[in-house]
């Protein structure tokens, strides 16, 4: 009989990740990167293209940012 997931070693049960995570070492989706730099989704798209948006990563088909580097662009951005 398969047991249930109360039966099961907590030693065993995979963790998530997120909550062991510091906040600053989170990746930010495009969408969410395009609402906090208040631009279209397409923008960013656009500025990567270019070379000119902030550092981007792929993570399998998607773009992940890393809040330092959006925060390092917008410095650079503002001099």
């Amino acid at each position: 009989m398969a047991k249930t997931k109360k039966e099961l070693d907590p030693n065993r049960t995979p963790k998530v990740l997120t909550s062991s995570l510091h906040i600053s070492t989170r990746l930010l989706s495009t969408e969410e990167v395009a609402r906090i730099l208040v631009v279209p989704v397409n923008t960013l798209y656009c500025w990567r293209y270019k070379g000119m948006g902030p550092k981007a990563y792929r993570v399998g088909k998607h773009l992940r940012y890393r809040i330092e580097d959006v925060a390092k662009w917008l410095e650079q951005m503002d001099q």
